[in-house]
């Protein structure tokens, strides 16, 4: 692997630019935030600011953006993500975090510190190291190098740290004390589910079915193959309830708006800015090998996966399938038999056996832990 060649030419410009603003001092007020690469304000880090700024409020919080952001609250700043003036606040920064990788050009100074929360708690796919086939390999590069710089780990279980050691190539601190977009798992769905009704404008008596999936490679989108018509169908007779069927494209294919029909009982999801909040809202969770499941399992939601290519899927999966407390479908007609035929009691029996082998550690208070942890470190 030839590393000059792959950092190419912006990254190379771009770590001097933040070698020459080591000439400036480092703010140890200021904090410089990251969610997926400047996608917007929400995930790991929104909870953690959130929560810090709501304990000391003299810190100067600025959250790094690749478009304009309506949402930010009045007390972050945006900065645009690559941009010379980002280079300049991530170089004097006391503190980082970001949910995902940093660029190749990002380099971290000795006195600074880097909380990398990761977008994930527990998957059904296997870590990094176990993918490198289906990555580039400046993103292994960058990978490796970000796990080297960062200063802490976030975890919600004992299988997610022992992960972390063994998939991402990391081998420092890590707190466990769950994950801070989780906490709102643990609240009263009540609130989120009134909240979805008015966004989507639909009834209180309405029941929701979220479909999220992972991505696949190349950006392919056959995942969203589902007979929505159908499944509607099948959830309406069934329950004698009216349903809608909210659909959340993965980020890495949000573009893609029109592989979907939506309509009054289809509902793009992608609009939505918290995905939490439409797991709280739901009645039923459909996803694939995308960790979300498991989030909707901590929030006590049925759980189906829909896997039509799970005997081709390219990444390394964690689990054997007979391990996940999940029904598992492969093409819509299982897909409908099995949204008719969930047994909720054998579910809760599996998801209880499974959380014990996964050693969960979520309190509903790890966004709270985490601040604590940046105004403990700072006091040393």
């Amino acid at each position: 692997m030839n590393k000059l060649k792959l950092y190419g030419k912006r990254n190379v410009i771009y770590k001097a630019i933040m070698y020459l603003f080591r000439l400036c001092p480092i703010d140890e007020k200021k904090i410089v935030v990251s969610n997926f690469r400047g996608k917007g304000f929400y995930d790991n880090p929104k909870y953690i600011v959130e929560k810090l700024h709501e304990m000391d409020e003299s810190y100067k919080l600025f959250w790094l953006v690749s478009d304009d952001v309506d949402d930010l609250p009045s007390y972050i700043r945006g900065i645009r993500i690559h941009s010379i003036k980002s280079l300049f606040h991530l170089s004097t920064a006391a503190i980082w975090i970001d949910d995902c990788r940093k660029p190749l050009y990002a380099t971290k100074r000795k006195k600074q510190y880097y909380i990398q929360t990761w977008h994930a708690g527990i998957s059904n796919k296997l870590g990094e190291a176990y993918a490198i086939d289906s990555l580039s390999d400046e993103y292994v590069l960058a990978a490796q190098k970000d796990s080297e710089m960062a200063n802490l780990f976030l975890s919600n279980s004992e299988w997610l740290s022992k992960s972390y050691i063994d998939s991402f190539w990391y081998k420092g601190e890590i707190l466990k004390k769950g994950l801070p977009r989780e906490d709102v798992l643990f609240e009263n769905p009540s609130k989120y589910y009134k909240q979805v009704c008015h966004f989507y404008k639909s009834s209180d008596n309405t029941r929701f079915l979220l479909y999220a999936p992972t991505f696949r490679k190349n950006n392919d989108i056959s995942a969203y193959d589902i007979n929505y018509d159908r499944l509607l169908d099948t959830l309406n007779k069934s329950t004698g309830e009216q349903w809608k069927i909210i659909v959340r494209l993965h980020p890495n294919v949000a573009s893609q708006k029109d592989v979907i029909d939506y309509n009054d009982q289809i509902l793009n999801g992608s609009e939505y800015p918290d995905i939490n909040h439409l797991i709280l809202a739901s009645s039923i969770v459909i996803s694939d090998y995308s960790s979300c499941i498991f989030d909707a399992m901590l929030a006590k939601k049925q759980v189906l996966i829909y896997a039509n290519d799970m005997h081709s899927y390219d990444r390394n999966l964690a689990f054997k399938w007979d391990e996940l407390p999940f029904l598992i479908s492969k093409n819509n007609d299982e897909l409908n038999q099995n949204v008719c035929s969930f047994d909720v009691s054998v579910y809760r029996t599996k998801v209880k056996n499974f959380c014990e082998k996964c050693g969960f550690y979520e309190s509903g208070h790890a966004a709270e832990e985490v601040a604590k942890h940046i105004l403990y470190i700072k006091e040393q």
